[in-house]
């Protein structure tokens, strides 16, 4: 009942299906759908070995009957299908058995990403469930260094979803992992095509870091702000969402943090503004 040995490969396990779901012909976007549920089930067989609380163990199977549910169909891209994921691996012809016979998935869009995103907070929520019953567990500081060594290093299929797998399960940031988002950021603009996709990722990426950093970064959080309102100026539809969820996530933050206590909301973004306008100048003209 668990032949994957979760307990030691859970991490790795959940690394590959943010890389994988979604992609590909239908029998592997099925297989992806199979293998979480698979996860899910041998968490709940092992439960003895990982000194799981009994509501814990119900918590879990009730996740297991979500998997079945139209909503994580749609993640992980088989919403098309006539038949359960599990009865469709009863036919030799897996497409056939599926009723679907379109292309495989292996462009890319800005939707993929919001449904990667929805699927990598379910992912989470199941290994801090198992976490906070188990002493000293090393799960998600084993996956944040997987997901964190493949969102640095360019790879046009990969390096989004780990951009975005890396802003939702990290617990904390640092100025570091900002300058290297915003880096990222300025080798995309210097391509003269620019990947629309690995922006939107780098941006939802600094959205759920952003919130995470010290209180005193007030300054480094005006300067995440500029850089998306000139992300939104390229006026570019697929981009939008993203641009806006960093600006309300950036606002939102320096208000938490105090930072229009002593001084207006224009005046604390202007200052910023003002010390680095010949940068964001450039941006600006880069965008028009």
């Amino acid at each position: 009942n668990n032949r994957l040995d979760v307990v030691n490969n859970l991490p790795d396990l959940f690394h590959l299906v943010a890389f994988l779901s979604d992609t590909g012909p239908v029998f592997i976007r099925a297989s992806v759908h199979c293998l979480v549920c698979n996860i899910v089930h041998s968490l709940c067989t092992c439960a003895s070995q990982l000194q799981l609380l009994d509501d814990t163990v119900r918590t879990l199977q009730m996740r297991l009957d979500d998997l079945s549910q139209p909503k994580f169909y749609l993640w992980f891209g088989i919403s098309e299908v006539k038949l359960s994921a599990a009865s469709a691996f009863q036919f030799s012809t897996l497409d056939k058995a599926f009723g679907y016979t379109g292309p495989a998935r292996d462009d890319h869009t800005v939707a993929d990403l919001v449904h990667l995103q929805s699927l990598t907070e379910f992912l989470l929520e199941i290994v801090l469930l198992c976490m906070k019953d188990m002493n000293e567990s090393t799960w998600l500081s084993r996956w944040e260094e997987l997901v964190e060594k493949a969102a640095f290093e360019y790879n046009p299929s990969l390096q989004p979803r780990a951009l975005v797998a890396l802003g939702t399960i990290s617990r904390s940031a640092n100025r570091t992992t900002i300058d290297r988002l915003l880096s990222v950021l300025h080798k995309c603009l210097e391509n003269v095509v620019q990947d629309t996709v690995l922006i939107c990722a780098v941006l939802m990426c600094l959205a759920k870091v952003a919130p995470l950093l010290p209180k005193d970064t007030s300054g480094i959080l005006s300067v995440i702000f500029w850089t998306s309102v000139c992300f939104l100026e390229l006026d570019e539809e697929n981009m939008y969402s993203a641009g806006v969820g960093l600006v309300e996530a950036t606002l939102k933050t320096m208000d938490a943090n105090g930072s229009f206590e002593e001084q207006t909301i224009e005046t604390a973004l202007m200052a910023t503004r003002k010390v680095y306008e010949f940068q964001f100048g450039q941006l600006d003209r880069k965008m028009e």
